[in-house]
Order: structure tokens, then sequence, then C-alpha cells
């Protein structure tokens, strides 16, 4: 019955994806040559929370180009529930500026959900995502727009990015990857695209995407997919996508300050979803070729190196870039060393160890309720230094006047002078995160 039940729903579900197809206006109708009809020609979509001090810019930037680019358009605003003022910064910039449309959730959804919305509520022909610390590049876009408009098979324009370091005073320091010319791969062509993905290193994570096929292509985001991939893929068992070889956007690769930024976390963490993103493309090539497994005998072998590649890039920003995540980048380098590779020179994993082992202590304790700790005098000013700590947690150094308050202890071949509910020896830490 329920075999039966799901192709009866898929065979619906394809009437009317090709009524739709059958009943939208071709590009020619809608696309450059009418900029004033009601729905229009191109929607930027912008998911925030809580970055008022970017919005300023980001609409004296976007207005501007838009403007000048010619098209009609709406900047779509999806405000997930800041609990600050950026209603009124957007009501402010609606009243000079007509195309400006903003939605608010009532509740704090997350990044991924509130990016989903966007491109649900979007209403133009064509839809580009553009975050709150990025800009698009105007002419570029144009250009972009005007190959979609002028060719209704592709579904999706992808286009590498240039990225921008807020470290090196906002330079450009290079892109996202790097193709000599447009890669146009049909409808069903998921191997080749993915040869295409893995030789390139490729992230399809900034493109355009004609509006009304949205449905079939994006939906909710799952842990084990890099939704961007399956994305991709998505967008391949409907039409044509096409890989541009110039950017059209300028990206904030490495941020600083207060904001967690969401490119930086994924790149940090996302080497899984990476490559479940990487076999969500292998799987729709073999079902779309059932023999086309059998010319790819290197394919695991790729798939781990693409994943490798992520992981090194991890474990780098783990260690450096102010980020002091120790555990997070021991463990990475004991994956990438079950592959043979040493990404790490001998006294660098030797410090390393002493760090992980210092970081899981504090990091045992905390999740096990203490938020008031001593440390050991012998170690406590190299903890002070290097363990970064959530603010309502307290390390305090042995002998200190509130070391009554405290509720656990890290030793280091010593034993607290002080009642205490927990005590976690940092010398058999050192042993177990041994290099």
């Amino acid at each position: 019955l329920c075999q039966a039940a799901s192709e009866r729903l898929m065979s619906l579900a394809h009437a009317a994806a090709a009524t739709a197809r059958d009943t939208s206006p071709s590009d020619e109708s809608y696309g450059i040559a009418e900029p004033q009809l009601a729905r229009p020609v191109l929607s930027i979509v912008l998911p925030t929370y809580k970055r008022t001090d970017l919005l300023d810019r980001f609409f004296k930037h976007h207005v501007k180009m838009l403007d000048q680019i010619g098209f009609s358009y709406e900047i779509l605003v999806v405000d997930d529930a800041s609990p600050d003022n950026t209603q009124d910064i957007v009501a402010s910039w609606a009243e000079t500026c007509p195309h400006i449309r903003s939605i608010r959730h009532a509740t704090n959804v997350g990044f991924r959900p509130n990016y989903l919305s966007c491109l649900r509520e979007a209403k133009g022909h064509f839809t580009a995502y553009v975050g709150n610390d990025d800009l698009l590049i105007g002419e570029t876009l144009r250009q972009h727009i005007l190959r979609m408009a002028q060719d209704p098979d592709i579904v999706m324009v992808q286009a590498p990015w240039f990225l921008l370091d807020e470290y090196s005073d906002n330079k450009i320091s290079g892109r996202s990857y790097e193709i000599d010319s447009e890669m146009r791969f049909y409808r069903g062509e998921h191997g080749r695209c993915l040869d295409f993905v893995l030789d390139r290193h490729v992230f399809p994570e900034w493109y355009i995407i004609r509006t009304n096929a949205v449905a079939d292509i994006a939906g909710p985001y799952d842990r084990t997919t890099y939704h961007f991939f399956s994305q991709l893929s998505n967008a391949l068992e409907i039409g044509d996508v096409v890989f541009a070889p110039e950017p059209y956007a300028i990206v904030t690769a490495v941020s600083r300050g207060h904001d967690t930024h969401v490119g930086n976390v994924e790149t940090l963490f996302g080497w899984d979803e990476y490559r479940g993103g990487i076999e969500h493309l292998a799987a729709a090539a073999r079902r779309h070729d059932p023999s086309w497994i059998q010319g790819q005998p290197d394919l695991l072998k790729r798939i781990q190196h693409f994943t490798n590649v992520r992981m090194e890039v991890a474990l780098n920003l783990h260690l450096y870039s102010g980020n002091k995540n120790w555990l997070h980048a021991w463990h990475l380098k004991c994956r990438l060393e079950a592959y043979g590779i040493t990404p790490l020179a001998p006294s660098v994993c030797a410090e390393l160890s002493s760090l992980a082992a210092m970081e899981a202590c504090v990091l045992e304790l905390v999740r096990t309720g203490h938020r008031s700790i001593v440390v050991s005098e012998r170690c406590f000013s190299i903890f002070r230094e290097v363990i970064k700590v959530e603010p309502d947690v307290t390390l305090l150094c042995q002998g200190d006047t509130r070391e009554a308050e405290a509720t656990a202890y890290i030793a280091f071949g010593d034993a607290p002078d002080f009642p205490c509910k927990a005590v976690i020896d940092l010398a058999a830490a050192m042993r177990r995160y041994q290099a």
C-alpha cells in the first residue's frame, strides 16, 4: 500500500511540474526588455540576525548597484527574530527604496532554515543570495542573469567568489576556485559534474537560481550532507547548471570580531558534511547511469582526498586564526594520520598534545556542571594564556582567595588543599594525548 501511494504521489508531482513549466512565461517575456512587470526580474535575498552594524553598508551598496544594472528587483530581508533594531533599520531604508521587503520570524530558527525561507519567499524570476558582510558585483551579476534569461534550460548559474580577509585590511586574498572558461553540465550529468568538482576542488556555494525551480532544488538542511552539494545535485535532476569563471560576489572568508561567521564555522567543523555532499552527487550519478561507476576505479580515493584537504584546512584554522581549538585540532591530526598524512611538524604535535590535554581537563569539568575551577599553581599561567573558557566559567590559580568557592581542581602532580567535588589529573590527560 505504501509503495502504491508513493508511486501515485510521484506521478502527480511530475505532472504538476510539467504543467508549471508549460504555463510559466518565457524569459523573453519578462527578463530584460520589460523591467516594470509586477514580478521583478531579480530577488536579492538576505537572511539576517543581529547584524545591525552591517545593514547600512549592505543597503547603500546594493540599492545603488541594482539601480544601475537596469533590472527590476526586490531586496528581501528575512529577519531571524533579531532582539535589536534590525527592523527599524530595514524600515528606514524601505522608506526611500520601495524595492525593499522584509519578513520577520516570530522565533529564532537558525541560519539554514532562515536561508531556506529566503529562497521560498523570493518573488523575482531569478534569485541570488547574499550575506550581510558580502557585496555583489553588479556588472558580473547582470551578465549571469542575461545568460539565464537567454537560455531557459539553465536552472542555476554557479560562480567562484572573491575572498576577503578582515585580518588583512579587507584585502582580496584570491578566489574560492579557478576555472578558465564556462563549464556547462546538462540535465542528468551528475557524474561529469562530480569529476569537475573533485578535480577543481569546487564548492557550489554561490549561485543564481531560477526561482520557479526552488521547490525542486532546495529543502531542509540535514547534518549528513552539505546542503549546497545536494542542491547542485537536485538542480541537475531538472535542468542544466552552468559554472561561470567570473565571480559576482566578494565574500568575507576570514572574519574578526564577536560575530560567529557561518562560513567559518562550516569550514572548521563541516568536513564530514562535505564528504556526504560529494557522496550525494556520486549516488545520483549511479542512479542515472549504473555503469558509470565502472569507469571510476579511484572514486573512493578521490572523495577521501577531497575530504582530507578540507580536514587540513580545518586543522590549520583550529590551530591558528585565534581559534585555540586544541582538542578539535588534535583529533583532526589523528584522522589525517590514518591516511598516512603528517600535517604537523613533530615539535608542533608535541605542543598540541599538551594543549589538547589541558583543554580536555577544562571541558570535562565544565560539561559536568563546574563553573569555578582551581588550576594547580604549577601550570595556571599557561592555562590562562592558551585555554578558552565561556564567560560564565572562571579559572582560579591555586591559593586564590576565592579558592573556597570553587567546586573542582585541575591537579598537576599535586593534590588540592581545599575540599572540592572533582579532581582532574592533567598528567594523566597528557598521557592520553601523547603525540
